[in-house]
């Protein structure tokens, strides 16, 4: 027969979710380590080592003087140098302790944005597996939501890089996320952080 053109019975999705889950952890290793260079990077600044006025130097310092003062007790001008060297080693920790009580709390601020951009992601995930179930429940034998399905990967993708996740495939195409124990999403439904 001529003409008779070809019959497409479904389009089918080819994924290995042994792969997706690598890139995921893949993702979740990075941010992981971006944080933890940005958080050495900012402590680096506070304690300012490898410079002239570092707490290192400091500390030479003091010890220097401690030892000049130790072999001259007597002297009033070795005991003002122990004195200021000791003053300024005291200076420079108090300094350093303020940077750093800042600096927590600026982390502590940006806990509510991360909380809240989690709960929208788990939120937004619980909705597409409600779409996927509702979808390939419906349609006929093979039907797949492919786009869905794609978009929820996204999701899942931004998702652990910002936290490490454990994802779970049911059988009626939703998934499970789990988070170091505790359900963050099952099926159709999300369980917020807070």
């Amino acid at each position: 027969m001529v003409g008779t053109g070809s019959l497409i019975t479904g389009i089918e999705q080819i994924s290995s979710e042994y792969l997706e889950s690598q890139v995921r952890k893949a993702t979740t290793d990075e941010q992981y380590l971006a944080t933890m260079q940005s958080g050495y990077e900012n402590l680096e600044v506070i304690f300012n080592e490898l410079t002239d006025g570092d707490l290192s130097s400091a500390m030479d310092s003091f010890w220097e003087s401690a030892e000049d003062l130790s072999a001259n007790v007597e002297d009033t001008s070795t005991r003002t140098a122990f004195l200021e060297s000791a003053d300024s080693l005291a200076g420079m920790f108090n300094s350093m302790s303020e940077k750093l009580i800042e600096y927590r709390e600026t982390l502590n601020d940006t806990m509510p944005t991360i909380v809240n951009n989690i709960n929208t992601l788990t939120r937004n995930i619980a909705d597409l597996n409600a779409q996927i179930m509702q979808d390939e429940a419906a349609g006929a034998t093979g039907v797949c939501a492919n786009d869905l399905r794609d978009e929820r990967e996204r999701l899942l993708k931004e998702l652990s890089g910002i936290m490490d996740v454990t994802i779970l495939p049911q059988d009626d195409g939703s998934i499970s996320i789990a988070q170091g124990g505790r359900l963050l999403v099952y099926q159709d439904k999300s369980y917020d952080l807070s």
